[in-house]
């Protein structure tokens, strides 16, 4: 049994993270939802106390009304602008992490390429490589002394065979994808980044990790926002009510 590598160890751990790290933003999102409605619920309410309820809020002034009214209506605005901005975050997220599955399934599979014909092997390694690449036993070639140009010409035409089946099959399961992705036919393999060479294949991926990155920090800062003002707004109602019952009392 070969040994076990740190890397390997590194993989495997990030990829079985993945589906809690999914649970944990989807819960997340779950409880700014119930935060946003409690925050817009109330600022709605407390508004229609602002705009009707003058007596009880006689310690504002005109432009204290205006002002508080101004940031009730920003908690509702800004409620609504991070939901949207939260819906979109969370979709590239979740596309994000299916991304990152794909390519971590790929690097945690127990898959033993194929080995293309090399210069050096003799008949004998042919025959090894038969057996352990194809599951053939082809302990014949030796046996009759079978030249090893005919050896080499066996071995290149089961490894042409395979790769093509291969090649066959992944181009038919990306079209697959491709087209439940809702892409255009013929960007399957594009799609699986079967085309793409040395480190270009991530870059989708880091593309979609900065958009992701961006639209979290968004949503954050709008999530902020509406706290802020709606503490604010609720901080002046509060002041007013005081000073009101204040002035009532001398």
């Amino acid at each position: 049994m070969a040994p076990r590598r740190i890397s390997a160890a590194f993989h495997e751990g990030f990829r079985d993270l993945l589906p809690s790290l999914s649970r944990d933003v989807a819960e997340s999102g779950r409880e700014t939802v119930q935060v946003i409605v409690w925050l817009v619920g109330l600022s709605t309410a407390l508004l229609g106390l602002v705009v009707t309820n003058h007596v009880s809020l006689n310690g504002l002034s005109s432009t204290g009304r205006s002002l508080t009214s101004l940031l009730f209506v920003g908690v509702a605005v800004l409620g609504v602008l991070q939901r949207m901005v939260f819906h979109v975050y969370d979709g590239n997220f979740r596309g994000l992490v299916l991304r990152l599955q794909s390519h971590l399934a790929g690097l945690t599979s127990d898959i033993d390429p194929l080995i293309p014909l090399q210069d050096s092997w003799d008949r004998s390694a042919i025959i090894r490589q038969l057996r352990r690449g194809f599951n053939l036993e082809c302990e014949y070639l030796d046996q009759y002394d079978v030249p090893i140009d005919k050896c080499r010409e066996i071995y290149s035409n089961h490894y042409g065979n395979i790769m093509s089946s291969e090649a066959q099959a992944l181009h038919d399961f990306g079209e697959l994808l491709a087209a439940f992705a809702g892409n255009q036919k013929g960007t399957g393999r594009d799609f699986l980044g079967l085309d793409t060479k040395g480190d270009t294949h991530l870059e989708d991926l880091r593309a979609r990790g900065v958009s992701v990155k961006r639209w979290g920090r968004a949503s954050y800062i709008l999530f902020l926002a509406c706290c802020i003002c709606f503490v604010v707004g609720l901080a002046m109602v509060g002041l007013s009510i005081v000073c009101g019952d204040t002035h009532s009392a001398a």
